[in-house]
């Protein structure tokens, strides 16, 4: 059996850390290392971690100045022992099979990429549940394209996901640290390095949903980070031109949508800062407009863009109203 590295973030996680690195140790597949890394967790954390660590000998404890999500995975990555990575996040939880699941999806496919489906959940009675209809592989370009355009076969985020090793060892892929949406600076380039990617349609990933965590807090411009992500990827892109240009000028689209639904749903009044955005996605319309992933849908949105903020503030809360 290959060993599986487990790496698990904490910081300020102190009331979810207990169901969480529980549902690990609970694991079907046994070949596995639990890599706990306290950083810098100024609650009870450090000492929960520490108790876990003592009590079973698979569950390894890293302690570390406080330096981000990032910097905790990186040094996770820096000490893992496995064949293969998962990322589970310190207030989330799996099922007891997500690690076979996952393997087995690697092994009887051959990749070094299995992607399972996963949870949204908010309580025993009232979780949902997101993932692909049937079991699909992609090739690296199919899979990079998916995460371009935005279809969700692949999800951009590091967790529900198994990686072979060399991923990171032949290509020293680490995640940026410092940096909010990590993951968009990251996913496309393990997915790039692997000649193909399994996605697993069952949900094995529960993806807990709590105020006060990084992406549901209240808008701040500190979400513009995402845009620094994306354009982060323009090298790579040129590099393989034109395989992926039109899908990357959509996502480039996509994500300054994404910010301006952010601040739309915070009801965050920024006049200045909405323009730009509209400017951004303006700038790129005679392109987008002939762009074969670009929708009627899309097209009305660029419309009703057109009427400023506080009206596509008052179209935007009637549009989720009425979905």
């Amino acid at each position: 059996m290959n060993l599986v590295s487990i790496i698990v973030p904490i910081y300020k996680v102190a009331p979810f850390i207990e169901k969480c690195v529980t549902s690990l140790l609970a694991q079907t597949y046994t070949e596995i290392e639990v890599i706990l890394v306290d950083d810098g967790s100024p609650d009870d954390c450090p000492a929960i971690c520490d108790a876990f660590a003592s009590q079973d000998a698979r569950v390894r404890v890293v302690h570390q100045q406080n330096g981000g999500l990032s910097a905790a995975r990186n040094a996770g990555i820096e000490v893992a022992a496995g064949d293969y990575f998962a990322f589970v996040d310190g207030d989330d939880f799996v099922a007891p099979d997500y690690i076979e699941v996952l393997v087995n999806a690697c092994k009887q496919y051959n990749t070094k990429i299995a992607a399972c489906g996963y949870y949204e959940y908010y309580s025993e009675q009232r979780n949902t549940p997101v993932c692909v209809q049937d079991t699909v592989v992609l090739s690296s370009q199919e899979a990079v394209l998916d995460i371009f355009t935005m279809k969700n076969q692949v999800q951009v985020m590091a967790w529900n996901k198994l990686y072979a090793r060399e991923l990171f060892d032949k290509t020293g892929i680490r995640y940026p640290v410092g940096k909010i949406h990590e993951d968009v600076f990251t996913t496309y380039r393990c997915c790039a390095a692997a000649e193909k990617i399994v996605c697993v349609n069952k949900p094995c990933y529960y993806y807990v949903q709590r105020e006060g965590s990084i992406i549901s807090q209240t808008f701040s411009p500190k979400r513009l980070q995402l845009l620094d992500a994306v354009s982060s990827i323009k090298p790579f892109v040129e590099q393989h031109a034109p395989v992926y240009d039109e899908a990357y000028e959509y996502y480039v689209f996509l994500n300054n949508l994404t910010i301006i639904n952010a601040m739309a749903d915070s009801r965050y009044y920024d006049n200045e800062l909405f323009s730009k955005m509209v400017c951004a996605i303006r700038e790129r319309f005679v392109n987008l407009n002939k762009n074969p992933y670009f929708s009627r849908k899309n097209r009305l949105t660029y419309c009703v863009l057109k009427l400023g903020m506080r009206g596509y503030y008052v179209f935007r809360k009637l549009y989720k109203k009425c979905r």
